[in-house]
């Protein structure tokens, strides 16, 4: 019954929680009637000091300020002193916690299926839920406020005292006003999809009108823009609501070419859709132009008449890959990463893939415990890492590469489960950074660290990826030669392996590649990036 109420209820914004010494909540102490604060939800607005405290309600800086210090200054941007904790109750990723909108010592958490788990009591000392963990203080548990609050982009939240009525967000924070719009005729605001629906039930969150809203004209095209300057590649809206029209950008500095979307499909004011950003394109591009390598930001690919080179060239003098050119100097963040397939829980919103069975995997909860094991349905029989999926090439498998997908963690070494990388940024493990556990000791992967009487796992025990000496499988299982199948890199053995090959297309000859640096190619997992 919980399960089916929490797919018909969102919460738009848990209440202002006290934090420390109360830092959200409006107070006048000190203050002299007439003076002025700020209201900790709402860098544009704030509150007036009366005798006995502050105004009811927010006033509004005028169009283009902010208040600070005590008055309101020229400037839009600014960032609020808090921001409500998003307690969901409807589960809108896989990852999500749900609080129990009836019960603040119980909680659910969504599966890979986006299907509530639980409920899940938290513990006795610890008894009350905030949304993120159970805690003690019950000041903390998740309510509703009347405030719509955005908490992310590219959602649309109900109006919580109009259940016929909405906001599109565009932003985080408070919801705009000039977005909030009208369901159709004979159509309410169904919090579960995000959408206005035929027969969809009349939630109003805030029936006694609090929290705001007027009667709003539906945007209109003139508030969209007719060209944009590109600040990267992708896709960008054109307008600041859903709209059919967008942007597509090639590169940094170039013009976004207008696109349409097809089948009356619109384009989300806050998310980047389209092609696969991971993939190197030289679609629109000329004979030798350079594009980005998605994997790694200091090297690029030069575009032929029938698409990119086979292989990257990396930029030279320190600088990196940035626009249409290497011309970049110091850090640089790659477009795309490799795929984290947990096996630990690392946070509390975690899934963990087990590692020698695709069909299961295990979610972490509020205490960083991994509940399970949860098996995929027969439909979709096989964990990606995110979700259940029906393509068996995406099963998370271990790959011999040692990959930091975070900072301030430590990973086994996949060919010795005696020895460990610690990570101190993202990115390939160090090897100035591989440890080596003490005496009888074994890495713990569940834990992150070496103990005494933890089960040796050995990821890759062919010894591949680096470290520790091992023998090199037989190369006779290796191929000489491929006709591919799509684009991509492929093995040449099956096992880690230095050599490897890359295809240009279909039904092309691969092309044999050596990875450099002593690093290897993982056979199970062909989309990682070149080394």
């Amino acid at each position: 019954m919980k399960a089916l109420l929490l797919t018909a209820v969102l919460l738009v914004a848990s209440a202002g929680l006290v934090l420390g010494a109360d830092s959200c909540t409006v107070s006048c102490e000190g203050k002299n009637p007439g003076d002025q604060v700020a209201d900790p939800y709402n860098c544009t607005q704030f509150y007036v000091c009366l005798i006995d405290g502050p105004s009811d309600i927010p006033l509004p800086c005028e169009i283009g300020e902010h208040f600070e210090d005590g008055k309101c200054f020229a400037g839009e941007e600014c960032t609020p002193q808090c921001i409500p904790k998003d307690c969901n109750i409807i589960c809108k990723n896989p990852m999500d916690f749900i609080a129990d909108p009836l019960d603040c010592s119980q909680y659910y958490i969504c599966d890979a299926s986006n299907v509530p788990l639980g409920p899940l009591p938290c513990d006795s000392s610890k008894p009350y839920f905030n949304g993120e963990s159970c805690t003690n203080d019950e000041s903390q548990c998740c309510r509703q406020q009347c405030m719509a609050y955005c908490h992310s982009a590219g959602i649309q939240i109900i109006d919580p005292t109009d259940c016929h009525r909405y906001y599109i967000c565009v932003k985080e924070g408070p919801a705009n006003p000039d977005y909030r719009q009208s369901c159709g005729s004979g159509q309410a605001f169904d919090i579960a999809s995000g959408h206005c629906k035929q027969g969809a039930q009349c939630v109003v969150l805030c029936p006694d009108g609090a929290g705001g809203g007027g009667d709003t004209s539906t945007p209109s095209s003139s508030e969209c823009v007719s060209s944009m300057v590109c600040s990267s590649r992708g896709n960008f809206p054109k307008c600041p609501f859903c709209y059919r029209e967008y942007f597509y950008c090639a590169g940094s500095g170039q013009t976004g070419a207008p696109q349409t979307c097809p089948d009356n499909k619109v384009a989300s004011a806050g998310l980047v859709l389209g092609a696969d950003s991971c993939t190197v394109s030289c679609e629109g591009k000329n004979p030798g132009d350079q594009v980005a390598d998605p994997y790694n930001c200091t090297q690029f690919y030069v575009c032929l008449a029938d698409g990119p080179s086979d292989v990257p060239l990396p930029c030279k003098d320190g600088t990196h890959f940035e626009g249409d050119k290497c011309q970049g100097m110091g850090e640089c963040t790659p477009q795309c990463i490799p795929k984290d397939c947990n096996i630990i829980c690392k946070n509390p919103l975690d899934f963990i893939a087990d590692p020698l069975d695709c069909s299961k995997y295990y979610i972490c909860d509020a205490s960083s415990v991994p509940l399970g094991p949860l098996t995929c349905d027969s439909s979709k029989p096989y964990f990606n890492g995110e979700s259940c999926t029906n393509d068996e090439s995406q099963c998370c498998r271990q790959q011999c590469m040692a990959y930091c997908h975070s900072a301030g963690i430590q990973i086994i070494d996949p060919t010795d489960c005696h020895r460990y990388y610690i990570c101190v940024k993202e990115g390939p493990a160090n090897p100035d950074y591989r440890q080596s556990c003490g005496s009888g000791q074994a890495f713990d992967i569940a834990s992150g660290h070496c103990k005494q009487g933890a089960q040796c796992v050995v990821l890759c025990p062919d010894g591949a990826g680096g470290g520790g000496d091992t023998s090199t499988p037989s190369s006779s299982e290796c191929v000489s030669s491929m006709v591919c199948s799509s684009r991509g890199n492929f093995p040449k053995c099956p096992f880690c392996y230095r050599e490897y090959f890359y295809c240009a297309g279909s039904g092309q000859t691969g092309a044999p590649q050596t990875c450099p640096d002593n690093k290897v190619f993982e056979p199970f997992l062909p989309l990682l990036p070149r080394a």
